[in-house]
């Protein structure tokens, strides 16, 4: 059983209970018409996973309060977000997409399109990323043990790699699993991933995935489908180090922030600001293809989290895309900031 430790998450502490609710209620109707047109009687509630296995404690994982969606932030950019996405469209360069954003300070959050479920791809490299990480909390020699690469593993006709790591794992020799979380991680390398995903001890990614409350698909299925704000809870607890210990999430927020991978949220954004992301695509080379970009991007004193699915014909399109949704969130947070 894993050690009890103290979980830390502060997003969670509800201080609009202070409020009188009469300004409440004045407050909602005006503030919720913009985000959500026609939802004025909606009624805030939150959702809350809580890590099970315990007997005589019950860790708090995250929270999710409708009511941290009124935000004078998200206002600012939200229209200018959805022309974005419907000029695209016009254009041709996407057929689908799903947006998720989160101000990692404060909470308040937008979504478009949040709960459509897509194919995360590479993105999965994370959670498997975390088990290990996991694992090494109950028994730390683990990610020291020593996994050969014998053999390499095809990709399916359905997941063809185009975005290819500039280094690669080599045939033949021996690596530690965390040099392979590494590889995995840092430049997105497959073989990596398919050693890994054979070796992953006892039960700990599926704990993991019905902690956070993840899609049955996704759990049942190697490569199963979930939606962008599902994905986004494993930025958000890694981000509060609310499952892993500090030291591991640090470690892995690292390596997400040394990707290789630049063309497309990284790409929005000015050069200097510090991105933890994770790319995914898929599709075939002959029809659609997907692109998902999604990360927590440092801006100082306002770390927000970023995530963008994306499908159409064209992997180009697909990356101006996200870099013209990650420019025009970022000039956002900036111009708010110079107002304070």
């Amino acid at each position: 059983m894993p050690q009890n430790k103290p979980l830390e998450n502060n997003s969670c502490r509800r201080y609009w209970f202070a409020i009188p609710v009469f300004i409440a209620g004045m407050c909602a109707g005006y503030f919720l018409e913009d985000i959500w047109p026609g939802a004025g009687s909606v009624l805030s509630e939150s959702t809350e996973v809580r890590q099970e296995g315990y007997k005589f404690i019950n860790p708090l994982l995250e929270c999710e309060n409708s009511s941290a969606r009124i935000s004078v932030l998200i206002r600012s950019f939200r229209k200018d977000l959805l022309a974005l996405v419907a000029l695209h469209s016009k254009r041709g360069d996407i057929s689908d997409t799903s947006i998720y954003f989160r101000d990692l300070n404060s909470g308040p959050w937008y979504g478009y399109k949040e709960q459509d479920k897509f194919r995360p791809a590479s993105l999965l490299k994370i959670p498997i990323a975390m088990s290990f990480y996991k694992a090494a909390e109950d028994n730390p020699g683990i990610l020291k043990k020593q996994i050969r690469f014998t053999v390499e593993r095809p990709m399916p006709p359905d997941r063809v790699q185009t975005i290819t790591p500039k280094r690669k794992i080599e045939l033949g020799k021996e690596y530690t699993v965390e040099q392979l979380i590494e590889a995995m991680i840092r430049y997105s390398d497959n073989q990596a991933l398919f050693l890994l995903y054979g070796s992953i001890p006892d039960s700990y990614l599926f704990d993991l995935y019905k902690a956070l409350g993840v899609e049955n698909d996704v759990i049942e299925k190697f490569d199963g489908e979930l939606s962008v704000k599902s994905f986004a809870t494993f930025y958000r607890i890694l981000f509060n180090a609310s499952y892993l210990d500090r030291a591991h999430s640090e470690q892995l927020l690292f390596f997400l922030s040394e990707s290789e991978y630049e063309n497309a949220l990284v790409a929005g954004l000015p050069d200097g600001v510090l991105a933890a992301h994770k790319f995914g695509e898929g599709g075939t080379l002959s029809a659609e293809r997907q692109l998902e970009d999604c990360g927590i991007v440092y801006y100082p004193g306002r770390p927000y989290l970023l995530c963008v699915m994306a499908k159409g014909r064209k992997l180009s399109n697909l990356e101006k895309y996200i870099k013209a949704i990650s420019s025009l969130v970022y000039g956002s947070i900036n111009s708010s900031m110079r107002k304070k």
